[in-house]
């Protein structure tokens, strides 16, 4: 039993890859339309679903039943993938109205399953029927033709395939074309996109150098112009050592006028910084312990329990005499 099991898998995957080689050397000596798989696939059910019109003319000709059905009913023709090979079945009277256990006939299942060429070659045989005849071996309602052309020629077929290829040659042409079309666009646009960024990298780069140039003319100017009170720390940049005889006489008078303002700041301030942190009127004269800070008078110093700088505990008070 494994040994035929194995020789059914063989022939089956034999017939799907079209070997007629192989699959003459297999049938020979065995029933041809025996079902190789759990389905019931026969041979011709595989080669008819591959699309191999040579190996199914192969079968046809080893004494295949074109109508042997599956446990679902199917027939090769209904399993028939390229419109040669359903019009070589058809010319070998396979029966394209019987159905399959879903109640489907050949046409149905092409139609069902985007198999449009085989649709066009079972479409033209559908026209030729005239009427329903009963088949007295299965129960089956089928359709016969008292007309010749009942299985097209090949001639017929072959026209009906070379017309459908053309058909769908044109639709995969069309869609080529849109395709083509939309990389074309998303090209352009690409393109528009990276000369948009290639302009405005050039315009940052101008705008670069402009502040840099900027930033020189600001060197040299505060080296060598007009003073200025520094905006940060509340001082003043004086000109370099030099560049006072290049100045002229309304510049070093202004300049002047600044040193003279900005020396008053500076006795402020350090007359500021000896008065009491808490009162601002009185000279600093307390130190207190044991952090040693001066920076009260002695009024303030007696208010208070803490250094109002780094917050420890006053201990001791004391003022310290000036010589």
């Amino acid at each position: 039993m494994a040994e035929a099991r194995d020789d059914n898998a063989t022939l089956a995957e034999a017939c799907a890859r079209g070997d007629t080689g192989a699959v003459s050397a297999l049938i020979s000596g065995r029933d041809v339309n025996a079902g190789l798989d759990g389905d019931m696939n026969t041979a011709l059910h595989y080669a008819s679903n591959y699309g191999h019109e040579t190996l199914t003319r192969l079968l046809l000709d080893a004494g295949a039943d074109p109508n042997v059905r599956t446990q679902l009913l199917q027939t090769p023709l209904m399993l028939a993938d390229s419109p040669a090979v359903a019009a070589l079945l058809l010319r070998r009277a396979a029966d394209p109205f019987l159905c399959s256990l879903r109640g489907l006939d050949a046409l149905g299942c092409a139609k069902q399953s985007g198999r449009l060429g085989v649709a066009a070659v079972l479409e033209k045989v559908k026209r030729n029927r005239t009427g329903p005849q009963n088949d007295t071996t299965t129960g089956d309602t089928r359709t016969t033709s008292t007309s010749s052309s009942y299985f097209p020629d090949e001639a017929d077929s072959s026209a009906s395939s070379s017309d459908y290829d053309r058909q769908e040659a044109r639709g995969r042409g069309e869609e080529w074309v849109k395709v083509l079309r939309e990389l074309e666009t998303e090209k352009r646009r690409r393109r528009e996109a990276e000369g948009e960024a290639g302009r405005l990298g050039e315009r940052v780069a101008q705008l670069e150098l402009e502040r840099l140039r900027l930033l020189q003319r600001g060197a040299q100017a505060a080296s060598c112009g007009s003073p200025s009170r520094g905006d940060g720390g509340g001082g003043m940049e004086l000109p370099r050592q030099g560049c006072l005889g290049s100045m002229t006489s309304e510049a070093l008078r202004e300049l002047d006028a600044r040193l003279t303002s900005y020396q008053a700041d500076v006795r402020a301030a350090l007359m500021d910084t000896s008065r009491c942190i808490v009162c601002r009127e009185a000279e600093q004269s307390a130190i207190l312990l044991p952090c040693k800070h001066q920076v009260l008078c002695g009024a303030c110093a007696e208010r208070v329990e803490t250094c109002p700088l780094c917050r420890a505990s006053i201990s001791e008070r004391f003022t310290p005499f000036k010589s």
